[in-house]
């Protein structure tokens, strides 16, 4: 058969499914956190990644949660968002305790010690 092409005959095909949304409608995680922000500001993984002190990959693992941030890079994070993702709820797990510790050391309250 060398030489020859089978001929397939046309046939319109037409996919049909939702367009996936860019980032959550409730982010519950710091990296859907970041994401949205992200996408809210107009801004690319690499740009966010140079404010953040980071690489872009690692700002991809955050945001597609393979990673978490360490401890080190929360207070930095919180700045870019500009808010706490916890909002008024308590912490629950260990993480929660340290972000909510961080976000406290950045704003300077000693209140809820």
């Amino acid at each position: 058969m060398q030489g020859r092409v089978a001929f397939l005959p046309y046939v319109p095909i037409r996919l049909k499914a939702q367009k996936p949304k860019p980032f959550p409608e409730a982010p519950r995680t710091l990296g859907e956190h970041l994401k949205r922000c992200r996408l809210a500001r107009k801004l690319s993984q690499k740009q966010v990644a140079k404010l953040l002190g980071v690489s872009p990959f690692t700002v991809l693992n955050w945001e597609k949660n393979r990673t978490t941030p360490p401890t080190r890079t929360i207070p930095t994070i919180l700045r870019f968002l500009g808010y706490n993702p916890l909002g008024p709820s308590g912490p629950g797990s260990l993480p929660e305790q340290l972000l909510l510790g961080a976000w406290e050391r950045l704003r300077g309250d000693s209140s809820r010690r």
